[in-house]
This record gives structure tokens, C-alpha cells and sequence, in this order.
């Protein structure tokens, strides 16, 4: 493995005003890497996630927002970020819409059925689990035990919660041999969000303490 010549940190911010606007879209990048269908239905474009995230962050949206972050820096550099929300979450794409409109960036056809098809999924989650949205490391930093110390500091930093639960694509044999390390199993096999309805095989994976 690779050394990092920068002591790693995770942060669970309070508040987005703890990072600067550059770490913020660096944030927004990461958030758009993770998934190739989620995303660019919502977003469009990575362009459109970078500008629209960080100002959804400095609004307090009910996703995107510091409180669900957990960040792992390398010095002042966003390294990976774990998205995550706890208990159930019954997304409104209202502040999304408003924040899109106000920067000008083309509203997508796609966002409500985003948030029938793919958010509804959160809505019954039980009050005291963890559900993780997304976990991504910046591609510089991959292969040096980033995505490593994220996950172990983020389980540490939640040694409490007995529930966590992901989706994963079927074929990210990758993440889903990292999730199985630390304690993750499938749960059942779901078809993946497109907006094409390819057939796009998906585990959800749950971890119980």
C-alpha cells in the first residue's frame, strides 16, 4: 500500500460553513462520483452538482447537508466522504428546485421520479438506523488506505447505532468485497435505479451490531 505524506482526519461537521467554497464543490464531486444513474439524473451534469450541492449544504437540505457528512481530510484536502442519514427521510426536492432555479442551472425531467423511485426507499427506515448513501474516495488519494480509516472512523464514531444498511450495484464486486470486511452481508436483491429501467441488479447490505 501507498504512504500519504498527510496525517488523515475525519470530521462530522456541524455546519457547511466549516469548509471552504473549494472543499464544498470538492464535496459535491465526490457526491456525483458515486453513483453513474443516480446522480446525472438529478444533477445533469458533474458541473451542475458542483455548483448546486454546495449552496443545498449551506441551506441545510434534508440530504445534502453537513450533518450528514462524514469527511476524511489529508491536511486541508477532502480525501472521501461517507453520505449518510439516520432514521427515516422523506425527501422534498422543493429547496433543490429553488436553489437550480436561482443559479440558473436547467431543471432535470428525471428528479421526480429520482425521489418516487429511488429516496422513497428511505422513508420507512427504522428511527435508530444508519442508512449509508454513499461512500467515495478522491481518485488521487485511492490505493493509500483512505477508504479504510474512513469507514473504521466512521463506524467508530457511531459505535452506538446496532443497524447500518447500503445499496450497492451487484457488479462493484470492489465495494462490495470492502462492505463484507467490515461486516456487511446481503440483505436481499433489488433492480437499480435508471431512468431507463435497464436491468441493473442491486443489494442491499445491512450490518447488525
Amino acid at each position: 500500500m501507498k504512504s500519504i505524506s498527510h496525517e488523515l482526519r475525519c470530521l462530522q461537521p456541524s455546519e457547511a460553513k466549516e469548509f471552504t467554497q473549494a472543499q464544498r464543490r470538492d464535496i459535491a464531486a465526490l457526491i456525483y462520483q458515486t453513483d453513474p444513474y443516480i446522480y446525472p439524473a438529478m444533477f445533469r451534469s458533474q458541473e451542475n452538482a458542483e455548483r448546486l450541492i454546495p449552496e443545498l449544504m449551506l441551506r441545510g437540505d434534508a440530504m445534502f447537508c453537513a450533518e450528514n457528512l462524514f469527511v476524511c481530510m489529508a491536511g486541508e484536502t477532502v480525501a472521501g466522504i461517507i453520505l449518510w442519514h439516520q432514521g427515516p427521510m422523506d425527501w422534498d426536492p422543493a429547496l433543490f428546485e429553488e436553489c437550480a432555479s436561482a443559479l440558473g442551472i436547467k431543471q432535470s425531467p428525471y428528479l421526480a421520479l429520482v425521489k418516487d423511485q429511488y429516496f422513497s426507499a428511505y422513508r420507512e427506515a427504522p428511527e435508530d438506523w444508519i442508512s449509508i448513501l454513499n461512500v467515495c474516495t478522491k481518485a488521487e488519494f485511492r490505493d493509500y488506505g483512505v477508504g479504510s480509516f474512513l469507514l473504521r472512523s466512521f463506524f467508530e464514531a457511531h459505535r452506538d447505532c446496532r443497524q447500518f444498511e447500503l445499496f450497492v450495484l451487484a457488479d462493484n464486486q470492489r465495494a462490495i468485497h470492502v462492505y463484507q470486511k467490515y461486516g456487511f452481508s446481503t440483505a436481499e436483491r433489488l433492480q437499480g435505479f435508471s431512468i431507463d429501467n435497464r436491468d441493473l441488479p442491486c443489494l442491499r447490505m445491512v450490518k447488525t451490531i
